[in-house]
């Protein structure tokens, strides 16, 4: 389909790749999760096998090294957001970005 197409070619090319919720699986059919840590929303967690990933997990917030970042949840969108922006541009950025939405942030270990 256009969407797995387009989705492999930019996460391929991407530093930096997140998905929340189901949106894992929209990952996993282009091919993205195999080998990650990956989590998705609780009941969908055992479909994500099929992709081949090293791990399914049931934290809220998964980090690979290579820059794929996974949530079980889609309020876990601003905090990989955040740590996207921590990143790039400086934890110090981030964390008044946090202040200024009212979120508690602090970089993933």
């Amino acid at each position: 389909t256009p969407t797995r197409e387009y989705l492999k070619a930019q996460g391929e090319r991407v530093q930096y790749l997140c998905a929340s919720s189901s949106g894992a699986l929209l990952l996993g059919d282009a091919g993205l999760v195999a080998g990650q840590f990956v989590t998705t929303f609780p009941s969908l967690q055992e479909t994500l096998w099929k992709y081949d990933p090293a791990d399914v997990r049931s934290d809220e917030i998964v980090r690979n090294p290579n820059g794929r970042l996974f949530s079980s949840r889609s309020s876990g969108a601003v905090l990989m957001a955040l740590e996207v922006v921590g990143r790039c541009v400086g934890p110090e950025v981030a964390a008044q970005t946090a202040q200024h939405l009212g979120v508690e942030w602090s970089p993933l270990e």
